[in-house]
């Protein structure tokens, strides 16, 4: 109605939220599409009150887990140059908290994992091998990405064998159910900003130090259990991939190369834009395989192929051909490497090989969180934190062994 505010307040928080000048927001006020600047800044310390308080009560009685992440606030173009003057960008902290799906406090108790850390022995080579059943669910579901491929961009294939074909479906490991829906609740900003290894010690110990005259462990905060946020598993490992294989756009097999080839030359430096590099890598993996599969399908084209009626058993029979073929060869001996005369092969289509090999970890990383599998990431924790380490990013190496040593050695069964 005409006397309701609803939509106006709506409004005035999303123009707010994306940096909306004040000046901006006046004039849109003076057009009464949403309020005064003053009541959208009220109405947001009255939802983030609101959003704590609705977070304490939930956290008091369900098990809950907390997320953060870093931010960047643009301030005025205009800046104050007076002692004390706002920076033109602030950053920080912004944390979440959730609830955990199937959780028990009973399971959550702290002197059972305390126990478990004392006697823990440390990560063994064993530990931090894929087991066999891991293994071959990785195997089974790289089979699928490499048939989704071919199925996706050749149309004759896209209408026999639909998105929902039993062929192109993976095998569950550990889903959340379909219908699940997290519920979160956003926490108050903090001035720590969390994007480097002192700034989340800060932000710890800053949780810590604020509780610190509470009288148990558990008031206290001393109870954090630690694990990596997905989406910067993913982020970093696009990053060490295109770290790895950069090389130089004039040597073919190497990222820069197919980079150059999609004119997408911007993408070879240092840290660029994550959602564009895993839209060019996806490309970049998708062309590896339809060239595979022309090479390996037996017909002078895909177009030829998909009309002899391929059997779902033909192209499970392709795919594999080709995941073992275009495996990268083991390493040589030290001493053929330093052997300059010694013929070290076909070097394109070597490094082709790796990129196909890494491409599918990001492949099965991203489409694991798309649904919602947890065990589907866990089976190849061991395998990223290989790629990590040998592009020389040893802090996600790292931290993703610490993950592993407490899944295997530290957290009880139903904790983890």
């Amino acid at each position: 109605s005409r006397l309701s505010s609803k939509l106006q307040s709506a409004l005035g928080i999303y123009a707010w939220a994306n940096g909306t000048s004040e000046q901006m927001m006046d004039v849109l006020y003076r057009c009464r599409i949403i309020p005064s600047t003053d009541t959208v800044f009220r109405t947001i310390l009255e939802l983030s009150d609101h959003a704590l308080n609705e977070a304490v009560e939930v956290v008091r009685c369900k098990p809950c887990s907390m997320t953060y992440d870093n931010f960047h606030i643009t301030q005025s173009t205009f800046v104050e140059q007076r002692p004390g003057a706002p920076q033109k960008v602030q950053t920080g902290t912004f944390p979440v908290a959730y609830e955990l799906y199937n959780a028990d406090f009973r399971d959550m108790k702290l002197a059972p994992i305390r126990e478990n850390f004392l006697k823990s022995p440390g990560l063994t080579l064993v530990d931090i091998i894929p087991s066999e059943e891991q293994s071959e669910a990785y195997y089974r579901h790289s089979i699928i990405h490499i048939v989704r491929v071919l199925t996706k961009h050749v149309p004759e294939l896209s209408t026999k064998y639909d998105p929902n074909h039993p062929l192109l479906q993976h095998h569950p490991r550990r889903p959340l159910p379909s219908d699940h829906q997290t519920k979160f609740f956003p926490l108050r900003m903090c001035l720590t900003e969390e994007a480097s290894v002192i700034g989340n010690i800060r932000v710890h110990m800053a949780i810590q130090s604020h509780r610190r005259v509470e009288a148990t462990p558990w008031d206290r905060r001393e109870i954090f259990q630690f694990g990596p946020g997905l989406f910067h598993v993913c982020l970093n490992l696009v990053w060490a991939i295109l770290h790895t294989h950069r090389g130089d756009p004039s040597q073919p097999g190497t990222l820069s190369f197919f980079f150059s080839l999609l004119e997408k030359k911007r993408l070879g430096g240092e840290k660029p834009d994550y959602h564009t590099l895993l839209s060019a890598l996806q490309q970049i993996l998708d062309g590896i395989i339809l060239a595979a599969w022309e090479q390996e399908c037996g017909y002078r084209s895909l177009s030829e192929f998909s009309q002899s009626n391929p059997s779902p058993e033909k192209l499970e029979e392709i795919a594999i051909s080709i995941l073992q073929k275009y495996q990268p060869p083991p390493p040589p001996p030290a001493s053929e490497k330093k052997d300059k005369h010694h013929d070290h092969g076909d070097i394109i289509f070597q490094n082709t090989c790796k990129i196909f090999r890494d491409l599918l970890y990001v492949r099965e990383l991203v489409q694991a969180i798309s649904d919602c599998d947890f065990g589907c990431v866990e089976d190849i924790l061991p395998d990223l934190a290989r790629v990590f380490r040998g592009a020389g990013s040893n802090n996600y190496s790292t931290q993703l062994l610490h993950f592993l040593h407490n899944i295997k050695k530290i957290w009880p069964l139903n904790f983890a």
